[in-house]
């Protein structure tokens, strides 16, 4: 505890010590882009290969001479303690080593459905990547433990374990003869049961148990390397220092440097498999370009309502080649690497490849606000302002106060600026490599083409805008909905409405017409009845009733309410 806070007392000191910087750069003569460079960086262009091979079947053999050991013990009661303790580092290694072993259930997908006969333990391996691992491992036994690919790729095979695990088996093997040959005296009676004096025999037997240690830290060093693999990271027990000295001095052929030893395995990738009953750890170290590359920082700068167009913020120039970054390379103390998959060639373009070096360059602009300012930190030590028109400014880097007009880059170092009540700070701990910016001023820098910008303002205000429009529109289709509803309700009603009309009418004129019709059928049987009266007529002629129809005009008929019908009497 004391020695860390001593540690942070030194450093704290240590950046006391180190003198204040502050550097106002004015950009108003910069062409439009502002870069920065940022050291050096590797590309790297594919992997060798490292294959550590694992037969967890030797170490099978080894737990089952052990076992047989201890059985014989077990006769001895002088060695009952220690037959008792060899009991229970056996059970525990033996857990531990079937804990290593793939399980029989496994997720789809585990098995290459190619033939390869590989299960992935850790890492995301396709098809292709299992077949060429499944074909190099199948060639390393046949080549002499090494080969080189078409593509120079370096493939090897490491057997430092399988020889240990050798060497390993042969002393149990020895040792179980030796241990066999007292318990078959112990049995013939030849020997003491509850005495040895055979100096020999206690030696190895207590051997045994050394040798279980090693055996259990070599497992637990598997299953640890197995575990980190997960994460892609390199178990430190996994590499000897032959191995780290071999891959460091491959490394530092194309300037890699290393501030320690430590920092080799950060480099490094790792995959597992099982293949045949063996373990394979799979060592991947990275194979770089010969030429090294430049890391450069871009920022665009508005000039005159316009700034260049910038796909990506950070390029890498080599001799003839140009690149863009399209993802961050891996940083590792000094070096940075970049894999080649993820650079954006534009080597033969007509704008950054020659922007870049110093020429006259092509570029597409974009339409930019000027009248909105900006302040933006780049890295730890660069804050730029663009379009300022008042921004005030504020130091504890030993200079005084001012008030900002225009575009400029401020450089701090071990001190802290305020911008428009924003502080931003720097403190120096350790060594870095140096910022420098390259100066473009007198650089042409023509037009391509001018594209509108389409910022996340207007983004915002045209979302409100459209929001309004469907509003707008979601009101009138209701509105037009309710009309519609509305008139085709209407319309059914006054339907409705005039067939009840039309059917009451129809009822009403055909109880007109029946009663016209009752009427006219009365009036006719009326007519009927009196002209059949007055048809009927009794006269007397010599003592002779005679009937005689004579038709006579019919008399007129008065009707009294209430009164009974009678026969109407025709006087002649």
């Amino acid at each position: 505890m004391e020695s860390t806070t001593l540690l942070l007392i030194g450093l704290l000191c240590t950046a006391s010590m180190l003198a204040h910087t502050i550097n106002i750069q004015d950009l108003s003569t910069n062409p439009g882009l502002l870069t920065i460079t940022s050291g050096q960086c590797f590309i790297t262009k594919g992997q060798d290969r490292l294959y550590h091979e694992i037969d967890l079947d030797q170490y099978q053999k080894l737990l089952t001479n052990v076992d047989t050991i201890i059985q014989g013990l077990r006769h001895l009661d002088t060695f009952h303690d220690l037959t008792v303790l060899l009991s229970t580092k056996y059970n525990s290694i033996s857990k531990l080593y079937n804990d290593l072993l793939p399980h029989k259930r496994t997720k789809r997908g585990a098995f290459n459905l190619l033939g390869s006969g590989i299960k992935i333990i850790t890492g995301n391996l396709d098809d292709h990547d299992l077949l060429q691992i499944n074909r190099e491992i199948s060639n390393l036994k046949v080549k002499d433990n090494s080969l080189i690919e078409q593509n120079n790729l370096q493939v090897r095979i490491n057997k430092k374990i399988e020889n240990q695990i050798n060497k390993m088996t042969n002393t149990f093997n020895a040792q179980q003869s030796l241990i066999t040959r007292e318990l078959i005296k112990i049995k013939q009676g030849l020997n003491n049961r509850t005495g040895i004096n055979n100096v020999s025999f206690l030696i190895q037997t207590f051997k045994t148990t050394y040798q279980l240690d090693q055996i259990e830290k070599e497992l637990e060093a598997i299953f640890e390397t197995t575990h980190l693999a997960n994460l892609n990271v390199i178990s430190r027990n996994i590499l000897d220092k032959s191995e780290l000295s071999l891959i460091k001095e491959n490394l530092e052929k194309y300037n890699v440097t290393f501030q320690s030893f430590e920092q080799v395995y950060d480099l490094l990738g790792i995959r597992s498999v099982f293949r045949d009953r063996k373990l394979y750890f799979i060592i991947f170290i990275p194979q770089l370009e010969s030429t090294t590359f430049n890391r450069i920082l871009m920022e665009p700068l508005p000039i005159a309502g316009r700034i260049i167009k910038l796909p990506f913020t950070t390029a890498l120039i080599g001799q003839n080649k140009t690149f863009l970054l399209r993802k961050e390379c891996h940083t590792i103390g000094l070096n940075t690497m970049c894999n080649k998959d993820n650079l954006f060639d534009v080597s033969n373009d007509e704008c950054f490849s020659k922007i870049l070096r110093g020429l006259a360059g092509n570029c597409p602009f974009v339409q930019h606000n000027s009248n909105v300012g900006i302040i933006k930190r780049l890295t730890e030590n660069h804050i730029i302002v663009k379009n300022s028109s008042r921004t005030r400014m504020s130091t504890d880097c030993n200079l005084s106060d001012r008030i900002l007009k225009g575009t400029f880059l401020i450089y701090i170092s071990n001190c802290s600026v305020t911008l428009d009540n924003v502080t931003y700070s720097n403190t120096v701990y350790h060594f870095k490599p140096p910022q420098t910016v390259i100066p473009l001023d007198g650089v042409k820098i023509e037009q391509h083409s001018l594209e509108p910008n389409i910022t996340f303002e207007m983004l915002h205000e045209l979302h409100l805008h459209s929001r309004k429009q469907i509003s707008s529109l979601e009101i009138k289709s209701i509105s037009h909905t309710y009309t519609c509803v509305g008139l085709a309700t209407l319309s059914i009603i006054s339907a409705i409405a005039i067939t009840i009309l039309i059917y009451i009418n129809i009822q009403r004129r055909g109880t007109e017409i029946k009663k016209q019709l009752y009427f006219t059928s009365r009036n006719a049987s009326t007519r009927k009845e009196y002209t059949i009266t007055d048809s009927r007529r009794i006269g007397l002629e010599g003592g002779v009733v005679t009937e005689d129809t004579i038709y006579q005009k019919p008399a007129t008929i008065i009707k009294f309410n209430n009164q009974p019908k009678s026969p109407s009497v025709h006087i002649g």
